[in-house]
């Protein structure tokens, strides 16, 4: 698979990006060959230049989670190039993960000094996009007044969104809100 991925690599304009995507993926988790970060690295940078918000959002995951230790510097660097790449707002959805991670770095301070009004304000756009762990963060942050004050209804807002599609009935979704976080 992967001699014939290279030779699309090499060979094919159109099949490059694609090619080199696999290639990356393969090295990435050992598929076919031996697992190198490195050689992923590479081959991720190559596809589209590494211009294009996926590949950007790609490269920066490389360095946040399989780096070790990770590079958080790079990680956030790529991270905030592949959402400020997405000029539309309304297409953020395609950049949600760096979103959401810019979030995680300003709420742990990774490589960035921890603001959590500023992790929220992340957590918050990625939300937006429902992206599911992101609406816990949000969440939980108006429960516990985490970058913002403690505001249970701005909670139970998140929560209906969470939840939007599971319940028709405000009345149950609101007594289920106020069991689960104890907010009588």
């Amino acid at each position: 698979m992967r001699g014939e991925c290279q030779e699309s690599a090499d060979d094919d304009d159109s099949n490059k990006d694609w090619a080199a995507d696999l290639i990356a993926k393969c090295y990435l988790k050992g598929y076919g060959v031996q697992q190198d970060d490195e050689k992923a690295l590479e081959w991720t940078m190559i596809t589209n230049n590494g211009e294009e918000a996926r590949s950007m959002e790609d490269i920066a995951l490389i360095y946040y989670n399989v780096d070790d230790p990770p590079n958080y510097k790079e990680a956030f660097k790529w991270f905030k190039r592949a959402v400020e790449s997405e000029k539309d707002p309304d297409k953020y959805h395609r950049v949600s993960d760096s979103i959401f991670y810019l979030g995680e770095m300003y709420d742990n301070g990774y490589y960035v000094e921890r603001d959590e009004a500023k992790a929220l304000e992340w957590y918050i756009k990625a939300a937006k996009q429902f992206d599911i762990s992101a609406i816990r963060k949000v969440l939980k942050a108006y429960l516990e007044g985490r970058g913002t004050e403690v505001n249970i209804e701005k909670a139970f807002q998140w929560y209906k969104h969470f939840y939007e599609r599971d319940y028709t009935d405000e009345a149950k979704l609101r007594k289920d809100f106020e069991e689960e976080y104890n907010n009588n």
